[in-house]
């Protein structure tokens, strides 16, 4: 919840500051989903947000739907250390990302993570259009 609030706002600026160009933005962040959208998303756009929960019991599962292009997605637990009125710089962050997908076209991945919070970084990797929802499913709802 605390992130959420921080991360609508920079998706908003996001949006606005794409002046109807392209997009490359988070349209819907709750505590078990995020959909990320594409919309003629430039190589090397990106960002990093954060708030998705995982509990016990719990997946994360990830699937595209693009007409064209490439997302990489990548999971960060989040650490105690990080403030809560600051992103962390994507150019700082030290720690390995628990899960990664370079999504195309219809692909669907998902995985087992410790419980807790956790930041998605999205890098377009090349020239993107649609739609990548991340979800935390009961691990038997995973595909």
């Amino acid at each position: 919840m605390k992130i959420t609030a921080l991360v609508l706002a920079a998706a908003m600026t996001l949006v606005l500051a794409s002046c109807g160009k392209s997009e490359f933005a988070v349209t819907e962040l709750t505590e078990k989903k995020m959909v990320i959208d594409a919309q003629r998303a430039g190589k090397d756009d990106f960002f990093l947000s954060g708030g998705l929960e995982v509990e016990e019991g719990e997946m994360i599962s990830a699937t595209a739907d693009l007409s064209e292009g490439t997302v990489k997605v990548e999971l960060f637990l989040e650490t105690e250390d990080q403030s809560i009125d600051e992103m962390p710089d994507v150019s700082e962050m030290t720690e390995e990302a628990v899960m990664t997908g370079n999504m195309q076209r219809q692909d669907a991945m998902s995985g087992t993570v410790t419980p807790g919070t956790y930041m998605v970084q999205a890098t377009v990797l090349e020239k993107a259009t649609g739609t990548v929802v991340i979800e935390v499913v009961p691990a038997e709802e995973a595909k």
